[in-house]
């Protein structure tokens, strides 16, 4: 009975970047847009520590929270270098469903209600076709959003905070890779026929 060393040299493939995508995202299509957002840091990254909000209260925070699978992994071989080193690549992908919450704080006093305009803002965009075609160029794909809602709260100054959030749900392919042995051709030194060598 033959035996076959197992792959080799196991490495992750590079998957897409989930919160540079957002936050790209939140820049263009949060709208009104905040201003100097790319320059002041309005918008963060939920989880983290010793961060430090603007005083206005003027920012959206983005935060995954969900990292799901959809349907079973598809495993392609590369066979390309095997000429170099005998060993083809096994990649085993996954396709992921990710969500990932938007919360967009604002100032009520304003009476502009920027919150929940720029959380309707990224759920409509979400929605249509400009979403898609998007997030496309970070090799991922945008499947929705979910309704804004308010979750407003009193902040540290024990004044009201404007806060709206929708979730986007977002798809992309992660894998890992190992080299594996192949072979495409066999010496065969008896070819039996069952049923004329082997009869019951």
């Amino acid at each position: 009975m033959a035996t076959f060393p197992p792959p080799l040299n196991f490495k992750a493939v590079d998957e897409p970047d989930v919160y540079r995508a957002v936050y790209d995202f939140i820049e263009t299509f949060g709208l009104p847009a905040m201003a100097d957002a790319s320059k002041t840091g309005r918008i963060f990254r939920g989880w983290s520590n010793r961060m430090s909000l603007p005083h206005d209260n003027e920012y959206a925070v983005m935060s995954i929270i969900s990292h799901f699978r959809r349907g079973t992994n598809v495993e392609t071989f590369d066979a390309s270098q095997a000429a170099i080193d005998e060993d083809g690549v096994l990649t085993t992908s996954e396709l992921i469903l990710c969500d990932v919450q938007i919360d967009f704080c604002s100032d009520p006093h304003t009476g502009r209600d920027f919150a929940r305009r720029r959380a309707q803002s990224i759920e409509t965009v979400a929605r249509s076709s400009f979403g898609p075609q998007f997030f496309a160029q970070y090799d991922m794909g945008c499947l929705y959003a979910t309704d804004a809602q308010d979750l407003s709260f009193i902040g540290d100054a024990k004044q009201y905070v404007s806060r709206w959030m929708t979730t986007v749900r977002l798809s992309f392919w992660t894998a890992v890779s190992a080299e594996l042995p192949w072979f495409d051709a066999v010496n065969l030194k008896r070819l039996e026929n069952v049923d004329a060598h082997h009869k019951p």
